[in-house]
């Protein structure tokens, strides 16, 4: 009797087990119908099959949510769930909050996926045992970067050292990511530009080893304007987010003077040039980076050990965040 209630529950334990697929893809979708089927596509014929896919329709208001529903009867991995509007921060996180496999992929609707890239990153993070194993990109919108510089493989249980770095790590979406790693860690809902960098810098900060593929297996598109990152929200918000977790990188990692110098050359200067780029997207928010950069380069949270092109755009952004500085100072001594 005591040999066959054990056999009874080794066999549900065993089911039970065996239910949770090995990755959990997410996937955030707002008004992208006319990305979707190639999006979809690239993922339910991923060689690795157990896996999947949760989808969030996010208060669409085109046929995305037909389109999710079409194939969801096609394929029954598929999970669709709908909420208003509130952004792709809010949509990762019911994703992850639902999500019951080992591993988490996010993919964004309007781009889509090497066929074997889960297979792949599957592979490389179970037989090195790291936390996250991540791939180059492949970028159709119109911009090349050649990120990866030749490298096949780089293991690592440094914090983001190169080349894996820059896009490659700040984004989400070319990574699977070992779920018990990310923890209680969620994605910032009150940005919704950069939300990928702050997810990534607290992940990347409590991490023990990953697993970069210099392989492009993730097709970025960009090509959405309606995507869910680009829809609503304020890119001041997402600058002064990224701000803060500069600052808190730099006062919380690197004991010694060696590795806060190699912090600033593998994360914090690129992190200060992100937060320029993006503030020139809006005029507007230059000042306030400006500043920021500024600020950074004077309390010594970044320095000019950078490629000639960063260095001169740091320069000028220091430059002039000195002279908004001192006519501020001037305008406030005066009046």
């Amino acid at each position: 009797m005591r040999l066959k209630l054990i056999a009874i529950l080794f066999l549900f334990f065993y089911f039970i087990t065996d239910a949770a697929p090995k990755i959990s893809v997410i996937i955030p979708v707002y008004n992208s119908a006319q990305f979707l089927p190639s999006c979809l596509e690239s993922v339910i014929n991923q060689t690795l099959k157990d896996i999947e896919i949760i989808c969030i329709n996010d208060g669409s208001t085109d046929n995305s949510l037909f389109v999710l529903q079409e194939y969801a009867r096609r394929d029954s991995r598929i999970k669709i769930f709908s909420q208003p509007n509130r952004g792709v921060s809010a949509a990762r996180n019911v994703g992850l909050k639902i999500a019951i496999g080992e591993y988490i992929c996010f993919i964004d609707s309007d781009d889509t996926a090497d066929l074997n890239m889960l297979k792949k990153l599957y592979e490389v993070i179970i037989k090195y045992e790291c936390d996250v194993a991540l791939c180059d990109v492949k970028n159709i919108s119109g911009r090349s970067d050649d990120v990866s510089r030749g490298k096949h493989m780089l293991i690592t249980e440094e914090y983001l050292r190169k080349p894996a770095r820059n896009m490659l790590i700040l984004v989400c979406w070319n990574k699977i990511y070992k779920k018990s790693a990310i923890g209680n860690i969620k994605f910032n809902e009150q940005i919704s530009s950069c939300e990928d960098s702050n997810f990534n810098l607290q992940f990347f900060h409590k991490y023990k080893k990953s697993v970069f593929l210099a392989e492009k297996l993730y097709i970025y598109n960009g090509g959405n304007q309606n995507s869910l990152s680009r829809s609503e929200g304020s890119q001041l918000k997402a600058v002064q987010s990224l701000c803060t977790v500069i600052k808190d990188l730099y006062q919380r990692i690197g004991n010694t003077l060696e590795e806060k110098d190699n912090l600033k050359e593998n994360v914090l200067n690129d992190l200060a040039m992100e937060i320029l780029c993006l503030s020139c997207r809006n005029i507007s928010n230059i000042p306030e980076a400006v500043r920021k950069i500024n600020e950074f380069y004077c309390d010594k949270i970044i320095d000019l050990n950078m490629e000639s092109r960063s260095k001169m755009l740091a320069l000028s952004a220091i430059m002039l965040g000195k002279a908004i500085e001192f006519v501020e100072g001037l305008r406030n001594a005066l009046f």
